[in-house]
Parts: structure tokens; sequence; C-alpha cells
């Protein structure tokens, strides 16, 4: 089931008034209220609220001397006089049971965990019992956050990521991650996608929370095998709120409100790079006119109590052209996507809620260059891909009982690619013995390939006194066009007891599987029949200790195994280009199974009203098993931690996280000598053998804010690697000026420190 967009937040004038208070306030009598009515008025401002009119039935009232609290704290006293209360199963969505009251939390951090079943980290905008600290700006007080929400996943376990802003989750490929944003999945999202994918589109404005499953993620999440990063949009309860933002990386405009006449809430943002900008540039490289764009439009219109309509749109556009200089390297990449969607939610009863959808994506891509490397070798390439996909999903939550919840669903897609490949390139004798069998390599390859994607999943959830258990199923299947129908059956189910009231045991096991989409054919093998989907199981152990006003902490082990596994390509020297398919490392590597296991540890604690302290640690393996053995995946790390202190007063916020990992997977190179009969040549070792040295950064984040009559002013400084330490992360192999000269090579590291300073205006009207 998915969420509702709208969020809850104190205040709803409105509603109270049409329940009898503006009645109340003037002396009048009024009939009660039914708890019923009270609950349908708590639907009717967006969150899902599930309950069984056995458990509610007409006769129960509300008591009358609550009508000053607001309207969440009104149900939930009104629902504890009857010995009921109001149980949050994820964010924005409640279950009403027959259980004790809930008991107060303590305030939250900025990493904000909620524990329903295993691997589940929420970053939100406003975490639900923080009375004194974070307000809807939380994530844009993490340090590294200020143009870029989706950085706060950074602070999640079982999260790899440096330079890029595309995260590993858990040993999976950057690819094996489903990324989505008001229910609608989204196709590589991310800005400069040939340029290491430097920035995603969610500014701190557009986001209401990040969800992220790591492992074991409901039924309801398919088509991706490692994990979930599920983005809502902000959305405001009365009134408007608009922001405005300038800096160095450009200028963003953004709001967020509801409109007094009509019940619609809307969401709007433009944001755009000046035509010059060095706080955007790829690793090791120059960029020349890096422009980027995104524009996100989002109308919400509640048609009844018992029925909301969404029409959103989202588009990113980039164009840039950089060079490197040492490798004599020019690379130019445009892009173009465009999402369109419109969502249905319904409630026909109280206990019986659906959320539908229909979306349609396009995406253009174009990456050109030229790679020349005197002695070694001699390239260029011309890629093109444009991706069509029109999907449709139906969702429905049923509550059977109070201790009994159904969920069914049902998703149907279709897809179109045009993918144009071209490279011709040639190798030197000092490469040919050790990296590539041929002197030279051309590729021309144009495919179109097209698919219909279709599944139906169920599951359902029961609950016991101390114990909860969800069973899921989910089923997918794929029709390639001329490749006949595949399909993949996927149970999972997630359990979890509370041995006591701030002790959670939980677990978890699954099958996932994720088809090959069109536009994933690899045009550098000219690949005609689509690969079989990867197939991984996860297994999750956790426990969780969640005392009100003390330290809180987590402890997770986990294993994914994955039993068919894609071809992908890796540059064996780690060396993060502008041209990776040109370079003379690049190698194939056919996985017969991967893995990745852990332990992950993470705490939080408030340290009272302003500070927030919180840190991860993750001990991990990720493998691919090879014809040859087994060998890490680049991506590696088998430690990990990270630290964040954030502070918050009126007029002044700071923030700093530290992220540490283990030096990730390198590959040993040796330059041989040629004898009086035999030529000098490189010779590459077997792949991530070695490991590079420790990596360590420091973001930081400073803000004075100034609140006046044209709203408030906030001056701020974002410094990314503080410490401007140098992180290696890969060999940079030199050109040969001289035939008889024996090649060499340098190592190169991950970028040093980056200063954003901005200022940002808000004007917020709250009814």
């Amino acid at each position: 089931m998915l969420p509702r967009s709208a969020r809850r937040l104190k205040g709803f004038a409105l509603l109270l008034a049409a329940y009898g208070v503006a009645t109340a306030a003037a002396g009048a009598s009024t009939a009660p209220v039914t708890l019923d009515e009270l609950l349908r008025s708590l639907i009717a401002t967006g969150d899902d609220v599930l309950y069984s009119t056995d458990l509610v039935p007409p006769t129960l009232t509300a008591p009358a001397d609550t009508q000053a609290l607001d309207l969440l704290s009104r149900v939930a006293l009104a629902l504890a006089v009857h010995h009921l209360q109001l149980k949050k199963v994820d964010a924005h969505r409640y279950i009403v049971t027959r259980e004790t009251p809930l008991r107060p939390r303590a305030p939250l951090s900025a990493l904000e965990e909620v524990v329903v079943f295993a691997s589940h980290y929420t970053f939100e905008s406003e975490p639900e019992g923080e009375p004194n600290g974070l307000d809807h700006r939380a994530i844009e007080h993490v340090a590294g956050t200020q143009n870029d929400a989706l950085r706060a996943a950074r602070a999640a376990p079982g999260v790899a990521s440096t330079y890029s802003a595309r995260p590993y989750i858990r040993g999976g490929t950057a690819d094996d991650a489903l990324v989505r944003f008001d229910g609608v999945t989204l196709i590589n999202p991310f800005h400069f996608k040939e340029f290491q994918s430097l920035l995603s589109p969610f500014i701190p404005a557009d986001v209401e929370r990040i969800d992220i499953y790591s492992g074991g993620f409901p039924v309801r999440f398919g088509t991706r095998s490692a994990g979930v990063i599920d983005v809502a949009p902000r959305t405001v309860p009365a009134g408007y709120d608009l922001r405005a933002d300038a800096s160095r990386l450009g200028i963003d405009l953004a709001g967020a409100g509801r409109l007094d006449r009509w019940p619609v809430e809307w969401l709007a943002s433009v944001r755009r790079s000046p035509e010059e900008t060095n706080i955007l540039q790829p690793i090791d490289a120059n960029p020349t006119d890096p422009v980027f764009a995104d524009a996100l439009a989002r109308a919400r219109w509640t048609v009844s109590e018992a029925a909301s309509a969404t029409v959103g749109w989202l588009l990113l556009d980039d164009n840039a052209r950089a060079r490197a200089g040492a490798r004599d390297e020019i690379a130019t990449a445009r892009s173009r996507d465009e999402y369109a969607w419109l969502n249905w939610d319904w409630a026909p009863a109280p206990a019986l809620q659906s959320h539908t959808s229909l979306s349609y994506t396009q995406s253009e891509n174009g990456h050109f260059g030229r790679l020349r490397l005197p002695g070694l070798a001699d390239g260029s390439l011309v890629e093109d891909h444009n991706f069509n996909s029109l999907a449709a999903r139906s969702e429905w939550v049923y509550v059977s009982t109070a201790a009994l919840l159904w969920n069914i669903g049902a998703e149907f897609s279709t897809e179109s690619a045009e993918l144009r490949y071209e490279q011709n390139e040639v190798f030197t004798a000092l490469l040919v013995p050790s990296v590539l069998p041929l002197p030279q390599n051309s590729v021309d390859s144009t495919l179109h390939p097209h698919s219909s994607m279709a599944a139906l999943f169920a599951s359902g959830r029961r609950h016991w006194q101390a114990f909860e258990a969800e069973l899921g199923v989910r089923l997918d299947s794929q029709d390639y066009r001329g490749f006949g129908t595949r399909t993949q059956l996927t149970p999972r189910l997630n359990l979890r007891y509370d041995p006591a009231p701030d002790w959670h045991v939980y677990g978890s096991w699954g099958q996932f599987s994720q088809a090959q989409r069109v536009d994933e054919f690899r045009e550098e093998e000219s690949q005609s029949s689509p690969d079989a989907a990867n197939r991984a199981s996860h297994t999750v152990l956790g426990l969780t200790h969640e005392p009100a006003g003390a330290t809180r902490w987590r402890m997770e082990m986990y294993r994914n195994h994955w039993s068919s596994v894609s071809p992908y390509e890796i540059n064996a020297l780690g060396l993060v280009t502008l041209l990776p398919e040109l370079q003379p490392d690049r190698i194939r590597l056919a996985p017969l199974s991967s893995e990745s296991d852990g332990v992950e540890l993470s705490a939080r604690r408030s340290l009272g009203i302003h500070f927030n302290l919180w840190g991860t640690y993750t001990l991990s393996r990720t493998v691919d098993e090879l014809a040859s053995g087994t060998v890490p995946r680049s991506w590696d790390q088998r430690q990990a931690a990270n630290l964040g202190l954030a502070w918050n007063s009126p007029k002044y916020s700071a923030s700093v996280l530290l992220g540490w990992h283990s030096g990730w997977p390198r590959t040993s190179i040796s330059a041989i000598a040629g004898l009086p009969n035999s030529p000098s040549y490189l010779w590459v070792g077997a792949p991530n053998a070695l490991r590079w040295g420790d990596y360590l950064s420091a973001d930081v984040h400073v803000a004075r804010s100034l609140l006046t009559r044209l709203g408030e002013l906030s001056l701020w400084l974002e410094v990314t690697n503080a410490t401007n330490r140098s992180n290696d992360c890969c060999a940079e192999l030199a050109p040969v000026v001289a035939p008889a000269t024996l090649p060499t090579w340098s190592a190169d590291s991950w970028a040093g420190s980056s200063v954003n300073l901005g200022l940002s205006w808000r004007l917020q009207k709250s009814r």
C-alpha cells in the first residue's frame, strides 16, 4: 500500500471548524462528534487511516473537552478513551488497533529510523515525535545536502558512495536500486549521468522524506534486486511555503501550499545552474559550460473525503563538455529526462483503500568523445540512447480485522528503446599481451528492443499481542518482442517480535528478481537478446532498542546472494574518467553468482533540545564468483563508519558529517621490459586483488537566519571534504612519448575540498 501524499502537521483549523470548533467557541451546544467522523477528518488531511467498523462502531463518540487540541492529538486521545490506539505502520499510514496507548517518543536526529520490518531507514523532513528539534528543513541541515537531498542517503548503513550522488546499496550495482518519487519509478534520475552522476534532481524544498529499504523490502516494490529509495514529495497542510536560493551551484525557486478556495495542494520548483560553475566537475577533468536544469510540478485535488487525484511532471535537462588534458580526452554529453504521472487515491470504505497510477517516461541521452593516449590507445565514441515507457499500477489495502491487513496489486508497462553505439579504437602492442586480445576494437551497433512487463503481488500482515508477521508473493513476467515470455515468482517473509515495549527483534527472508530493461542492453557487445533476470535472496536478522529519552540503537546482520547476475564492465585500474568505454583497462565481468554479507550498527541520541548525534558502523563483504575464482566488487568496502552532529537554534544552525571507509579494491599493474626479441608491455594483474588507502571526508554546513517583514533570510556555507584530504581512488596511465620508453602510471584521487556559499529566502503563511 502506498501512502497518501499529504502529510500530517499541527493546526488543521478548517477541519476543526467543520466539526464544531467555531460553534463551541461561540458557546453554542453541538451534537457529540463520533469517533468515525473524527477518523474521516484525519483521512481528509491526506493520512491513510485503516480501521474496522467492529472496533469503531458509529456509536463511539469523542470526548468534548479536546476541541483545543490539534487533529492528530484529538484522534489519539479519543481512541485511548475507548482503549484503542492509532498504530503507525509507515510514514503517514496508520491502523486502529486494540492495544496499549502509544508511548511517548524521544527527540530524534536527522537520521530517523522507523523499524516496521527489516532494513528500513527513513530521513524525514519532520520526524515523528520531534517537539523541539528539526523542522521541515531537517534534510538540508545534514551536511552536504543543501542542493541535493538524496545525499542524505550516505548516512544510512549499508550504502556505499563517494563523489557520485548515485549510491550502491549492500553490494548491489548502482543499477540494482529502485528509485521512486511520488510512487512513480524513475529511470536513472541523475544529472551528468556520463560524468559520474554528480547530482540528483531532489532539492530539500521538494522532499518530505526519503525512505531507504536496504533489504527485505515488501512485495509492492519490485523490478530491482538490491534496495529501494522512495522519495515522498513535500506537502503543506494549509497556506504556503515559498523558497528562493542562490548559490555558486545555481538558482532555484520552490514552493508548496494549499489553496484556500479549492481543496487543492500544490508543489512546484525550478532550478538552473549558471553558464559556468566549478562546483560540479568530474574527477580529474575540466568542464566547460556545464549547464543543468530541472523542474517539478505537482497538484493534488481532494475530490471528496474518500478520493483524491494527483497530476505530476518532472524534467531533468543537462549539457556538458569536459576535457582531461593529460590523456587528451574530450567528451560531450547531453541528457533530457521527462516524467509525467496521474495518481488516483480512493477509499470506498474505512477499511478499504486503493492507489492507482499511470505514468509516462521519455529519456534522451547522448555521449560523444575522443581519446588520444599516445603510445597506448587512440579511439572515438558515439552513443545515443532514446527510451520510452508507459506504466500503470494499482494497489489495494484491506483491513479485514483489527489484527489482519491484506495488500494486493498489479503493474503493467511497455518499453521501447533506440540504442545507437559506435566505437572505433586502436591499441598498441604495449597493451595487447595483458589487457586486450586484439589491437583494434571496433563496434557499430544499432538496437531497437521492445518489451512489455506485468506483475501481480499480494501479501497478508497479521498482528498478535507482541508478534507481527507479513507473508507475501510477487509474480513478474516479461515479454521481449521476438524472444518469448519469462516469469519469476518471488516469495517474501517478514517477522517482528517485541519482547518489551522498547525492544524489537525482527527478521526477513525473501527472493527478488530484476529483469533487464530495454535501455540496459549492452550496445558495446551488440547485445540483441535479453539476459536472464537477475535473481537475489535476502536474509536479515536485527535487534533494536528504543528507550525513551536515551540512546536508541540497532544491530542488523544480512546476507544477499545473487544466483543469477548479468555481465557488466568495469575499468580494472579504477580510473574515474570521462570516457570509460575507451580506456585501455576496460574489462568485462560475467559473474556466475554474487554475494554480499555484513553486520550494521547504528545509534542516535538527542543531546538536549539543540543537539542531535548519530552514527553508523558497517562490517561487510561484497564479491563476485567468476570462473577464475572469487573477486571483490570494485565498490567493496570491508569497513565503513559515519558520524554526524547537528546543532539548531532559532537563528543559527550547524552540522558536520564524518565519513570513513576502508579502501576500495584496485588492480595491480606492472611494466615489463622487453627482451631483445620481444617488446615491452604492461602487465595487469588479477582484478581487484589489492586495495587503495582508507577514505576519509568531513562535510560541514553552517547557516545564519534572520527574520524580516518580507520573510526569513539565511546565509549558509557548505564545505565538502573540508580537510581537503587526498583520497586515492585509481591509477592513471601516462602517455608513452618514445617507442623504447616503458609505460608509467600515477595514482589519482577523489575530489578535493569544494566550497559552496548561498543565500536563501523563505516566506511562509500557515493559513
